[in-house]
């Protein structure tokens, strides 16, 4: 099973930790998740494994929001993250909400730790995460295409991107740039980090069912790729193939 590291609350706390850094949300009297429609399951799953929470609809939108609003809820929540960030826009809000005063627990600083040795990466990609395939014409393949594969991550803070580039390889890019705000890009760039990517994820998959599907899509087509699949017509046409149902 894809959650069977995670029965160890040290272990899930990386998870959980790695979730709420991508696409999470820390108020004064609220801890919340966003999920797609599609996700559901792993948000109930959340929910029953954590002993608290809501799940509520996002209103106009195709998406849930796993919600922890109680003191309990928050607490518990607060003892699986804690000391478990790598950057620091989630722990500013912890610090900004007293959630040390009011929980009776000290804020732990930001944690240094090799991200191949436990799931935070997971739930980081599940979060906001996008594994994809482009095929674009080549004047130097027979075929007169190549097929190259990715993972990319945005964020309007690049702490964290730093520390997966540093773990992982990769690049990073600014893709929006105004007064008030920017918007980075984290991109896997070379079929070694893509390697490196699949054996993390083959250790820690996503969880997220639709990102999981994902993974294994992208990951056979990077196999067809090291085997040189890519460069029959036959081997590119099941790329093809894999590509057009890639969001379903």
């Amino acid at each position: 099973p894809k959650n069977a590291l995670l029965k160890d609350d040290e272990m899930f706390g990386y998870y959980l930790a790695g979730l709420i850094e991508g696409d999470g949300y820390i108020g004064e009297r609220e801890i919340s998740i966003a999920f797609s429609d599609k996700d559901a399951k792993n948000a109930y799953w959340l929910k029953e494994r954590i002993g608290y929470g809501r799940i509520m609809p996002y209103r106009g939108k195709a998406a849930i929001r796993l919600c922890f609003y109680s003191k309990d809820a928050r607490k518990r929540v607060f003892e699986l993250i804690n000391g478990k960030f790598v950057a620091p826009y989630k722990m500013f809000n912890l610090k900004r909400y007293e959630y040390d005063l009011k929980l009776n627990m000290p804020i732990l600083p930001i944690k240094e730790f090799d991200l191949w040795s436990n799931p935070w990466f997971a739930g980081f990609a599940d979060a906001d995460g996008s594994f994809g395939i482009d095929i674009k014409e080549s004047k130097t393949h027979k075929l007169g295409f190549n097929v190259v594969i990715h993972l990319r991550i945005k964020q309007k803070f690049r702490e964290a991107l730093d520390v997966i580039k540093t773990a992982f390889g990769g690049s990073i890019s600014t893709i929006y740039k105004d007064d008030v705000r920017q918007i980075f890009a984290y991109s896997s760039t070379s079929f070694k980090i893509s390697h490196n990517m699949i054996k993390y994820f083959d250790q820690f998959p996503p969880l997220n069912d639709s990102k999981y599907l994902h993974y294994i899509r992208w990951r056979k087509v990077y196999l067809m790729i090291q085997e040189k699949k890519h460069l029959t017509k036959r081997g590119l046409e099941n790329i093809r193939d894999i590509k057009k149902n890639f969001r379903d």
